[in-house]
């Protein structure tokens, strides 16, 4: 979960950290299925190259409401 007064923005640092956590997780649970990111953000995902390259779904604080 991300907290943020603008729509998150998913930098290069972030995305390899990401990325890297994905890796871990692969190794650790040995699994073969696919691995989707979601996030969940107060104001949405600001889009970029990785943010539409790395993250599959992004819930906004409005969805958790209605």
């Amino acid at each position: 979960m991300k907290f943020s007064i603008h729509p998150f923005t998913i930098r290069k640092s972030y995305a390899d950290a990401l990325a890297t956590k994905i890796a871990v997780f692969k190794e650790q649970t040995k699994t073969k299925s696919a691995i989707y990111l979601t996030l969940v953000t107060t104001f949405g995902l600001a889009p970029n190259s990785y943010a539409s390259s790395m993250i599959q779904n992004d819930l906004q604080m409005d969805m958790l409401f209605k």
